[in-house]
This record gives C-alpha cells, sequence and structure tokens, in this order.
C-alpha cells in the first residue's frame, strides 16, 4: 500500500478536519515540535501520564489532520493518539492504551500529516514512540473468605492465590496468626496458598490481609483482602414430639427413638438429657440413657413413658436436650404427650350361677381379674356378702378368683343370692372411675333331677338368665313371660312396651333384660326379675329398622350392647356409636358374640351369601367423647347363609353356622384360620358356648332325628338331641344355655311357623 492510500484511508477515520480549507498556490509545510516521546509503566499499572505533540500546518489547501502508521507497520496496541485543534495549530495526544504487556521495551513509529479536501495527503512528520514496561507483582482470586465451625474436626480452610512475578523475587505476610502463609521468598509467578484456621478462634467475624511485596521495591505491594466467619455449630434433632398411647388412650406405649448430631465432623462434645414431667411424681417419664457424646455421626437414646403408674387422662412431658461445644451450648427440647385411657378393675364375669341335684353339682368356679387395659399384677382383695359363698381372700390381676359355694343347710328349691366385691389397690385405677367390681353370684339347690320341659306357643325369641335361674320367651307381641329353668314354673308375665318386640339379652349380672322395639329403633332396659322398665336407649340404625340381633358386654368394663346392624350403646352414657366392621358389609342384621374378657368380638353376617365371620378387638375410650375404638382383626367366609357364631370363652375357638355346609366348622379366634369341622345336618342355624367350653350347634333339619350336637372344646361329640318331636324346625339363635350350663333352651316352629314350642332340657356335662 502506497503512503498516499493510507493517508486517504485513515484521514477518513481518524483526522479533524481543518477550519478554512482549501486554495493557495502549491507550497506547503507541516512541522511538530518533537519527533519522538518516551513512556516508562508498571505492568499492569492502572494508568500512565499523556504526552503532547503540537502540530503546525502552513498549505491553504489543507483540509485533515491525522495520524498513520505507514505501509508495513503493525499498528502498536497499547498506544492511543487523539488529535485536537483548529487552524494552523493541532495537538496530539499519546497514551499508553495498555500494560499488561510482558516486561520490555516496545516501539512504535505513527506518522502526523495533513491532506487536502479529497484525501490527498499534503504532508507528514514520523514520530518515535517507545514503552519500557518495568516487571511488577499482581495477583488475582481475591479476596479470601470462608466459614468454620467451631469445635470442628475441619478447622483449616486452604485458599489459593494466583501470582503474577515474571522474574521478580517477592515474599508474602499476613496480617493476624489466623492467616497462615508460606513466608517465602518465592521468584517468578505461583500459586500461593492462604490457610485460614479457627482453630484456637471463637464464634464471631474477622478480618485481616495478606501483604505481597516485590523485595527489589518496598512500593510493590499488593494487598490481599481475607474474611473468616467462625460460626457455632448447629444441633439437629428429632423427632418434632412424641405421642404414646395413641389418639385414644389405648394404644401400646413402645419406647421411642430420639437422635440427634452436631455439625463438627468426627469431633464429639458431651450431652445430656434432662427430663420433665408432669405430675413428676411418680415418675412417669424415662430414658434409657442421659448422657452421652455426640458428633457428626449422631447419637440417639429411647424415651419411655410408663402409664401403669398413672390414673386415665393427659399428660404432658419434655426431653431436654443439650450439648455443650468448647463452652457453647447448644439446646433442643422435644415434647411429649401421654394419652391413658382410664383404667378400671375388671372381672371376666359379673354373674354366676352355682347348682346342686342329686346327679350333678357346680359349687366352685374360678372367675379371671384382670383391668380394662389388661395391666397384670394389680393387687386385689375380694369378699363375699354371704357365708355359704366363700372367695380369695386377694391377688394380682392376671390370676383368678375363686368362688366356692358351701351348701350347708340352705333351703333347697330356693334361689340364695349373694354379692362379691373385688376391690383394686393400685393408685393408677379407681380415681374417677370405679376400683371397685362386683359380681352376682346365684345358688340353687334340688332334691329332685330336672327333667324335660316343653310349653307350646311360646319362644319365637328367648334368652336366659347367666346368673338366675330363669328364661324369657316372647312371641313377638307386647308381653314377656319369665319361667323357672329348673321347674319350669311360670313366674309372670310382664308387658314390653312395644307391639313388636324383637331379639333379648341379659345383662351378665343378670340384672337387666333389653329387648328390641322393632318398630321404632329403640332397645327397652327393663328389670330381669320384675319387669320394670329402666332405660330407652335409641340407635341410629344402619338398614332397615327389622328385628337386630343384640349382644351384651362389658368393654372396657363399662356395660355395652352391640348391635347386629353395627351400632354400640353405652349403657352408662347411653350414647349410641357406629362400629362397622372394616372387613363385614352389613346388610342389616349380624349375629354376635364376645369372648370372656370382652375385648374380642364376631360377627357373622346374615344378609349375604356366601357370608362372613369379621373379627375385632373393640374397647371403649374416653378421649374426644365416648368412643367406640374397633380394631380390625380379619375375616373369614364360614359358607353361605351365614346365621349364628359363638366363641369360646377364652377366645381361642371360633364356631359357625351356616345354610351350608351341613356342619359346623371351627375356626382359629386368634387367625380364623380353620381348625375342624363338627358333624351337623342341614341346615345349620344355631351356635352357642357355655362358660365351661360346651358347644351346642343346632340345625333347621325338619326331618331328621336329630337337631342339636354337643361338643366338648376339643371337638369330642358328648351327645345330641332334637328340640321338639316331629316335623319341627329349630328356630334360629334360640338355642342356649343356663348360668349353670346344666340345662339349655331351644324354641322350634313346626309345619308352616305353627305349634311353636319352648323346650328346657339337661345338658351334657363336657
Amino acid at each position: 500500500m502506497s503512503i498516499r492510500v493510507l493517508w486517504c484511508a485513515l484521514l477518513a477515520v481518524l483526522l479533524t478536519a481543518c477550519g478554512g480549507g482549501g486554495g493557495g498556490s502549491g507550497g506547503g509545510s507541516i512541522s511538530v515540535n518533537r519527533t519522538s516521546l518516551s513512556f516508562q509503566a508498571d505492568q499492569f499499572a492502572s494508568s500512565t501520564p499523556a504526552q503532547t505533540v503540537r502540530i503546525t500546518v502552513n498549505d491553504s489547501r489543507a483540509a485533515f489532520v491525522g495520524a498513520a502508521y505507514p505501509d508495513g507497520q503493525t499498528p502498536a496496541d497499547w498506544l492511543a493518539i487523539s488529535i485536537s485543534g483548529s487552524g494552523s495549530t493541532y495537538d496530539a495526544v499519546f497514551s499508553v492504551a495498555a500494560t499488561s504487556l510482558a516486561p520490555g521495551t516496545y516501539t512504535a513509529r505513527p506518522s502526523l500529516g495533513y491532506a487536502d479536501a479529497n484525501g490527498n495527503v499534503l504532508g507528514y512528520r514520523d514520530i518515535t514512540v517507545t514503552l519500557m514496561v518495568r516487571a511488577r507483582l499482581s495477583a488475582s482470586e481475591f479476596p479470601l473468605t470462608g466459614t468454620l465451625v467451631v469445635g470442628d474436626s475441619t478447622t483449616t480452610i486452604e485458599q489459593l492465590v494466583s501470582v503474577s512475578a515474571d522474574t521478580l523475587t517477592w515474599r508474602a505476610a499476613a496480617s493476624a496468626p489466623w492467616i497462615v502463609v508460606p513466608a517465602g521468598p518465592f521468584t517468578g509467578g505461583r500459586a500461593l496458598s492462604v490457610t485460614l484456621d479457627a482453630s484456637v478462634l471463637s464464634i464471631g467475624d474477622y478480618n485481616g490481609t495478606v501483604t505481597l511485596t516485590n523485595n527489589a521495591d518496598a512500593g510493590n505491594t499488593v494487598i490481599i483482602p481475607v474474611a473468616l466467619s467462625v460460626t457455632a455449630p448447629t444441633l439437629t434433632a428429632g423427632p418434632e414430639s412424641l405421642q404414646f398411647g395413641g389418639d385414644d388412650g389405648l394404644a401400646g406405649t413402645p419406647p421411642q427413638l430420639f437422635s440427634y448430631q452436631i455439625n463438627t465432623g468426627t469431633n464429639t462434645y458431651p450431652w445430656t438429657v434432662t427430663l420433665s414431667s408432669d405430675p413428676t411424681v411418680p415418675a412417669w417419664l424415662a430414658a434409657s440413657t442421659l448422657g452421652g457424646q455426640v458428633g457428626g455421626g449422631g447419637a440417639t437414646t429411647m424415651i419411655f413413658a410408663n402409664p401403669a403408674v398413672l390414673t386415665g387422662g393427659v399428660y404432658i412431658g419434655s426431653a431436654r436436650l443439650d450439648v455443650n461445644v468448647r463452652g457453647t451450648v447448644l439446646s433442643y427440647t422435644l415434647p411429649v404427650r401421654l394419652n391413658r385411657e382410664v383404667e378400671r378393675l375388671q372381672v371376666t364375669s359379673d354373674g354366676v350361677a352355682f347348682s346342686q341335684f342329686p346327679s350333678r353339682e357346680l359349687l366352685s368356679r374360678d372367675i379371671g381379674v384382670t383391668t380394662s387395659l389388661g395391666r397384670a399384677s394389680v393387687p386385689w382383695s375380694a369378699s363375699s356378702s354371704a357365708g355359704w359363698l366363700g372367695v380369695t381372700a386377694n391377688g394380682v390381676t392376671g390370676g383368678a378368683l375363686r368362688l366356692t359355694v358351701t351348701p350347708g343347710v340352705l333351703a333347697a328349691d330356693t334361689v340364695h343370692r349373694a354379692t362379691v366385691t373385688v376391690t383394686g389397690s393400685d393408685p393408677a385405677i379407681g380415681v374417677g372411675e370405679p376400683a371397685v367390681e362386683t359380681i352376682a353370684v346365684s345358688f340353687w339347690r334340688s332334691g329332685t333331677e330336672p327333667g324335660r320341659l316343653s310349653y307350646a306357643a311360646e319362644g319365637l325369641r328367648t334368652a336366659t338368665n347367666p346368673v338366675l335361674p330363669l328364661v324369657y320367651s316372647h312371641e313377638g307381641g307386647n308381653q314377656v313371660a319369665i319361667r323357672n329353668i329348673y321347674t319350669g314354673a311360670l313366674l309372670g308375665r310382664f308387658p314390653i312396651g312395644t307391639t313388636a318386640a324383637g331379639s333379648m339379652a341379659v345383662s351378665s349380672n343378670g340384672e337387666v333384660l333389653y329387648i328390641v322395639d322393632a318398630s321404632t329403633a329403640r332397645v327397652l332396659a327393663l328389670d330381669a326379675r320384675t319387669g320394670a322398665s329402666s332405660a330407652v336407649y335409641p340407635y341410629a340404625y344402619l338398614g332397615s329398622l327389622y328385628d337386630v340381633r343384640l349382644a351384651y358386654t362389658r368393654t372396657s368394663a363399662i356395660p355395652t350392647l352391640i348391635l347386629g346392624n353395627g351400632v354400640a350403646i353405652n349403657l352408662l352414657s347411653g350414647e349410641s356409636r357406629a362400629t362397622i366392621f372394616p372387613t363385614s358389609d352389613f346388610y342389616g342384621n349380624g349375629a354376635i358374640s364376645v369372648t370372656g374378657d370382652s375385648r374380642e368380638v364376631y360377627v357373622i353376617d346374615t344378609g349375604i351369601s356366601p357370608s362372613r365371620i369379621s373379627h375385632a378387638q373393640v374397647s371403649w375410650s374416653t378421649f374426644d367423647g365416648a368412643r367406640f375404638v374397633v380394631t380390625d382383626r380379619g375375616s373369614r367366609s364360614p359358607g353361605s347363609n351365614g346365621l349364628d357364631v359363638a366363641v369360646s370363652p377364652d377366645g381361642s375357638q371360633v364356631y359357625a353356622a351356616s345354610g351350608a355346609p351341613y356342619e359346623f366348622p371351627v375356626f382359629s379366634g386368634d387367625t380364623l384360620l380353620p381348625v375342624r369341622t363338627l358333624a351337623g345336618a342341614a341346615y345349620p342355624n344355631n351356635a352357642e358356648t357355655a362358660w365351661n367350653g360346651l358347644f351346642a350347634g343346632g340345625a333347621d333339619a325338619f326331618y331328621d332325628d336329630i337337631d342339636i350336637w354337643f361338643y366338648r372344646s376339643d371337638g369330642f361329640g358328648i351327645g345330641t338331641s332334637r328340640c321338639t318331636s316331629g316335623n319341627s324346625s329349630l328356630i334360629t339363635g334360640s338355642l342356649l344355655f343356663s348360668g349353670d350350663a346344666f340345662r339349655y333352651v331351644c324354641a322350634s316352629n313346626g309345619s308352616f311357623g305353627g305349634n311353636r314350642t319352648l323346650v328346657f332340657d339337661n345338658a351334657p356335662t363336657p
């Protein structure tokens, strides 16, 4: 490229227009006051003083003044030129544009010139510019910051600073002991390690510097800010809270885990747990250990709640955790709640019938003593109201109370009655609830063996008194007949209070007769001896209003009626609660059987085929009002057209009576797995157990000679019978035992429902 062309290109970009311009004769000139410039700069310096060259142009043709590099020169990136002025005088300002160069000397030779209006260069002067770059110390990657935890096993942070020094020799120094750097000296650039050490520091924010100094030039320094935050360790603990006893106060209280850790790595520090509770005495809250060491790996302790020392209610406590880390105490409070249902003393039977005849007698019986929560080893004492009835003076729950009759000269053919009082002495029971249980006892003696008795036009619905030798029967009308189960004597008829009487049940102490009013969804309570009305219990029916089956139980030591449509009635409060078993469909009515301890309930639905036996644990809870708590234990189909169910008093075996198969299947009371089958006939419709383990199964065997079978608890058959002779059908649910299990009751229908007959007869001895 020729200078002329280069000038034209550069002038278009760089030159400043001249004022006036134009005209004149051929000659002209340009002069500068200096033709060389020299700069010195430190490497990476931020600025260097500029220098100026004065330009004088004497030529009337001058239209532009500018600067350019002659052909063949590479423009210097480190040099900047700017021109200002007017007329014939201009200033060209030369400045260093960049110092990020390797140390050394750099030269540039730009030209200053002028051109006419057509861009023709008319004159120029060369300028020599020299830059000497001196090596200087510099660094990057700062400021330096970090965070460390007091007590952590990691006490240092290492960071790197990139130092540029060319061939310089330099050194490093820290302003504080917690900043650790190698002193040097060092030559040339390198990565400098800076360590922040918090091993001797307490909690706080710390600031300092690292200074890099050029050994050859003390003024050439780099100051690097350093900041370190030393924080308290963090305690992480859980759970947020603990609850024992469940929402209903009935759940178990297994120990629960309290876990915690601090972010100190492998370093561990002492911890303590402090328990507090309301009340403080008796001590119901405990921990497996109250102290130890904890670090990043964590630690645990088990929290225990002992409800056995408390009465029913809600109890609040806490477990406070303190961790001491080099004088800094970290704390966490774990709230603890214990829900405990009211505990009541409970006997497995609060009604007992004794008897004595020439060929057989029942003069002694063991009654289990427990609590409504099933707790063992609670002390109790017992006393009898009658001299002829002896009792075990004292014992503990989980054992038995023995009742023993000494007949002496007691009158024959007379009901002798007594009351046994059982008192619990554990302070955890009986506060606000009875710590006393009473057992109603009767004794009947006779010199005459009872025989088979039958009564026409009686027995559509039947019930037996578990204490007194009484049988109740009605025809669905408005009266109940009462007969002596040994003699058959009619003791009276009393009005029911409804014209649509249904199923009946008698309280386990023999005091109250319950009858369903099938027209208004009520259960009527009558005095079991006089027929006097004592209470009415409406129930929220869960189906049609037809007659529902009844079962009386003492769930949680609270008198309770469980209805076949899935309703439970608390007989103390009168509250009605729905209790549908989760695995069973109630299409209106189910037959019910309850274990002797009142905790296990079995229901066979009677509205569908195949039928189903449902098993549940039941209890009452006073939390959130009176709640009937049902825990599903599973179900099993015993066959088609379920009609009746019975469970052995100890809950070990469950018996079913279904239209088919034509036998009586027996299941495990715990798992409902099959145990055995007992022979029967078409069509099974009654299942009944007695306190002594005797099982009676009945069938609607219209044409057969046998419709009742008796079995021991081991499945051994010990007798058969027929409710009535001829063409008759055993009525579903009418087969019942007397309180002493010496007698049984049944009722049958003749052809087309006519010729109804009520029968009393002797049961075999198991």
